[in-house]
């Protein structure tokens, strides 16, 4: 009997050590479970606004031209690219920026397109600033075409941009980009005012071909006489330029957002173009592949980051922008 009892009392030493080790796993296990606990970050609060901002702007506007492809406004006639683009963002709830031509443009084929100086391109000023967008400045007055760039105009003489017998400007002797930014200033403040916004007006701005400074010539000073913020972007393609460029090249602006986003660029601003039609068409396609990409990265609508949704909201967020 003894080597039996020896065998028995062997196996439950046994068995008592190994429940000895898996109490002292179990309890390892727990207290590394609290710290890795510890150790998360703690989720956004759902009354704490998200901390990313995207900015959506566009640039150009107001188109003129109508494309049955866009679809048709409630009197029937065919949307121009601007009216798509404000459909799309109504039915996001997005609130943009648009910054806008007040006089007629040149392009470089020697083409006049008409802008915010016509019936239709003011309507859709005030359409814009119906449906919650703020008006910036592109250009305005008599500057022909985008190509001279604002720094063209800072070495020329201020004159009558609106047509009231009195030349434009606000330091003296003033110059020709003071003159032309003033009556894009006013002609939105027009629309402001139709749209019961009596002493609202433009406080930003951006330069055409994104060009604020050619050696000695820089627009800035002019800004700055005029009270506006100069606004660039983080992510834009050639979509100006080139018609297909925001269906060819959405990865890319894609791409710039995420790594403004990675980079701790919390005021992320997205440059666009609303009366190029295939950017509006394609509109609606580009915000999805942006909140993919976005998710991909781990971050969560409304969470962490958001599209702008009011014009206040908007305001804030490129104001705190310098560039």
């Amino acid at each position: 009997m003894l080597p039996l009892v020896t065998t028995w009392l062997n196996c439950w030493a046994r068995l008592a050590r190994q429940i000895s080790l898996l109490g002292l796993g179990v309890g390892a296990g727990f207290v590394a479970g609290v710290a890795a606990a510890d150790s998360v970050p703690p989720v956004n609060d759902a009354s704490e606004p998200p901390r990313i901002h995207l900015v959506l702007t566009f640039d150009d506007g107001p188109s003129n031209e109508r494309f049955e492809e866009l679809g048709h406004e409630l009197s029937g006639a065919p949307n121009t690219p601007t009216e798509h683009v404000l459909d799309v963002l109504r039915a996001e709830g997005i609130s943009a920026t648009f910054f806008v031509l007040t006089g007629p443009d040149r392009t470089i084929g020697g083409r006049v397109q008409p802008k915010a100086e016509t019936e239709l391109g003011f309507e859709e000023l005030r359409r814009e600033v119906r449906e919650g967008h703020v008006l910036g400045c592109h250009w305005g007055g008599h500057y022909g075409s985008q190509l001279r760039k604002h720094t063209t105009s800072v070495v020329l003489p201020a004159y009558d941009s609106d047509g009231d017998g009195i030349v434009d400007r606000v330091t003296d002797p003033g110059n020709a980009l003071e003159s032309e930014l003033l009556q894009c200033v006013r002609r939105a403040a027009q629309a402001y005012s139709a749209e019961g916004e009596a002493g609202h007006q433009p406080v930003l701005v951006r330069p055409p071909l994104w060009t604020y400074a050619d050696g000695q010539r820089d627009a800035r000073p002019t800004y700055a006489a005029l009270g506006l913020h100069m606004v660039l972007a983080d992510a834009r393609v050639l979509d100006g330029a080139l018609p297909w460029a925001a269906q060819w090249f959405d990865f890319w602006l894609v791409r710039q957002v995420r790594e403004a986003v990675r980079g701790g660029t919390n005021e992320v601003v997205i440059a666009l173009h609303d009366v190029n039609r295939r950017t509006a068409r394609s509109l609606p396609g580009l915000i999805g592949r942006i909140r993919r990409g976005l998710a991909e990265d781990g971050l969560v609508e409304h969470r962490d980051w958001k599209f702008t949704s009011d014009p206040d909201e908007v305001l804030a967020a490129l104001r705190r922008r310098a560039w």
